[in-house]
């Protein structure tokens, strides 16, 4: 196991733990916002992470874990996958060992919504570990996040709301039939081509291209569809905020 997960997990199972950092943005007041999970899940079970107080959301800025993920456009079924409630909220190649997209680097805005439960499962033999982070926000705040495995050419997956701007910060696609990479959609038009790689977690290669950690700025203008184009299946992970004013 890598030394440094091995270090992350030297707590109790569901231990919170609150650190000195930077500050984040729309925070609770009164509290530290910053928590923090670890723990061991039996394969073919879950367990029970957090659940996240009624009136607060949980950003989850960081996922590590001790194997890869599962994968619907592979066809990977042995591995972790996280869930909100019973709905699968990060999976696929994102949890992979090289560990370079931004909700592996502690970069990552994965919401899970007020009195909701985040779970982590395993599936397949033995055991596996995980470590999250993340802050509390109030209810309503700016950040979503998207996780699926696209099953048409152009799969529409969000409709920005209509009175304000959504910015894209993450794209992390896995397309078997591509290589690896979508073609990012706005409005029925592409935006960022499949070409140029910018949203590739390579199997082979540390990547740092500016969607996978979470570097871009992608506006989807009010009212406006964001979607991916390739040939299915295609495993993806996106996340961002809405302009407020």
């Amino acid at each position: 196991m890598n030394t440094m997960l091995l270090g992350l997990l030297l707590m109790a199972p569901g231990s919170v733990q609150a650190h000195p950092g930077p500050g984040l943005p729309e925070v609770s007041a009164g509290e530290n916002p910053r928590r923090n999970f670890g723990g061991t899940v039996s394969g073919g079970s879950s367990e029970a992470v957090y659940t996240v107080p009624e009136g607060q959301e949980f950003i989850v800025t960081m996922v590590a874990t001790s194997t890869a993920g599962v994968s619907p456009a592979r066809d990977v079924i042995h591995g972790f996958d996280f869930l909100e409630n019973t709905e699968v909220v990060l999976s696929g190649y994102v949890l992979s060992p090289l560990r370079q997209a931004s909700i592996a680097r502690g970069d990552g805005r994965l919401r899970i919504r007020s009195g909701s439960t985040l779970y982590a499962r395993l599936e397949g033999p033995g055991l596996g570990d995980y470590y999250v982070q993340g802050f509390l926000v109030a209810a309503g705040g700016p950040y979503r996040s998207l996780n699926g495995t696209t099953a048409a050419l152009d799969a529409t997956l969000m409709t920005a709301d209509a009175d304000r701007d959504f910015v894209v910060r993450t794209v992390v696609t896995d397309c078997p039939s591509t290589g690896g990479a979508a073609s990012v959609v706005v409005d029925g038009s592409v935006v960022v081509p499949d070409s140029t790689d910018l949203t590739i977690l390579s199997h082979w290669s540390v990547r740092h291209s500016p969607f996978v950690i979470g570097k871009g700025e992608l506006v989807v203008p009010a009212g406006k569809t964001l979607g991916l184009r390739a040939t299915p299946p295609c495993d993806y992970y996106i996340d961002g905020a809405y302009v407020t004013p």
